[in-house]
């Protein structure tokens, strides 16, 4: 036997019911309404999920609060995120600053990968050897380049994104020391970053900056720890 309902779960039950009864009796007015609720929901889960990835969820590097990345302040320009840094510029910022720990820069761009059987188009970012040091990112299988390996002229090396290693090589875990084509031209696979990782944004494969610090013209985006 049911209990005694309170009289305000009774005026609830009355409340919904006289509403499906008005619900039914227009079935394009309710059709309307469930079909901007689902709109509402699905932009409020958007938003939410954007939300969440740049701003509550926090980065994945080693103490992310302490990084800090740099643009250039044109003066009577309109700024913008692609105001990047130029290579003299990065270093000064490197002789000059005294609170960094460390100081990482890169440039990004599209390149061609082949496996000797099949040429794939990836997309590449060109760091400095202390960018992955700065993040606190290690590879799951061999090691990020070293000073000598990011030098003007220097026998070219690479690191892949484990996704790319997993589409394109397999997975061969014999891949570290491999020689790969990149544009053609010979490189060494030195290492393979773990799932997911893709700084800045979607990249595939990190090839040595070898920055010429003689040249004037060249620009890169700039962060610090």
């Amino acid at each position: 036997m049911r209990g005694a309902e309170s009289p305000a779960m009774s005026s609830l039950w009355l409340d919904v019911r006289y509403a499906l009864r008005m619900l039914a009796k227009a079935p394009g007015l309710t059709a309307v309404l469930l079909i901007t609720l689902a709109l509402g929901i699905g932009a409020s889960t958007t938003i939410f999920s954007v939300v969440n990835s740049v701003v509550l969820r926090p980065l994945p590097y080693d103490h992310p609060e302490q990084l800090v990345r740099a643009y250039t302040e044109m003066k009577g320009k309109v700024l913008h995120e692609a105001n990047g840094v130029t290579v003299p510029g990065f270093r000064d910022l490197s002789r000059s600053c005294r609170t960094c720990a460390r100081l990482g820069a890169w440039y990004s761009g599209s390149t061609s990968l082949s496996n000797g059987e099949r040429a794939v188009r990836v997309q590449a970012t060109y760091p400095t050897h202390d960018l992955l040091p700065l993040l606190g990112v290690r590879p799951i299988l061999g090691r990020w380049f070293d000073e000598a390996e990011d030098q003007p002229g220097a026998p070219r090396a690479i690191v892949i994104g484990y996704e790319l290693w997993q589409r394109v090589f397999a997975g061969d875990r014999a891949i570290v020391g491999k020689q790969v084509r990149l544009n053609a031209a010979p490189v060494t696979v030195v290492g393979v970053m773990p799932p997911g990782f893709s700084f800045p944004e979607h990249e595939e494969v990190w090839i040595p900056a070898g920055l010429d610090f003689a040249a004037k013209d060249n620009e890169a985006s700039f962060a610090s720890r």
